[in-house]
């Protein structure tokens, strides 16, 4: 049962591969060139879910041992996959739209902001499962889940 919540990020990958895909089926060009970058697109596609999976691992562990608090590498990740859900469901629900079945009634530029409310939840639910899973303040939990990200975005702001 333990192992269940590991499940989520290969079938996020999958959705992450089946809606690069799907967003490349009908773009006309039939180069080969193209036909290489589409391919390339997708395997980057499938590999997002896992890299953040293992950055948010690696950073983790950081920002226990900076904070003097102990992690237990496999309890960890369980939160994090649980983190996923919600963007597993707004992935799930975009591959739906790209394949004309629209079960919420969104539009393609809805499904940003749908995105992003999906990204959010990642983020509220890692830190609040960071903090129930460790028994931690809501400032240490903070800075574990959000400053890694936060450090990432102003160094990429910077370049």
């Amino acid at each position: 049962m333990k192992q269940l919540p590991l499940g989520i990020i290969p079938l996020l990958s999958l959705l992450f591969f089946l809606v690069s895909k799907r967003a490349f089926e009908g773009a006309g060009d039939d180069s080969q060139l193209f036909t290489i970058f589409i391919g390339v697109s997708n395997v980057i596609a499938f590999f997002i879910p896992i890299t953040i999976f293992i950055f948010y691992l690696l950073t983790s562990s950081i920002m226990f041992n900076l904070l003097d608090e102990k992690m237990h590498p496999g309890r960890m990740a369980i939160v994090i996959c649980f983190s996923f859900l919600p963007v597993l469901v707004s992935a799930g629900v975009y591959l739906l739209m790209l394949y004309g079945v629209n079960p919420i009634g969104l539009t393609i530029p809805d499904m940003r902001i749908f995105s992003h409310a999906g990204w959010g939840g990642f983020f509220i639910i890692l830190l609040l499962m960071t903090r129930e899973e460790f028994h931690l303040s809501f400032f240490k939990a903070t800075l574990i889940s959000l400053f890694p990200t936060i450090l990432v975005m102003g160094l990429r702001s910077l370049i």
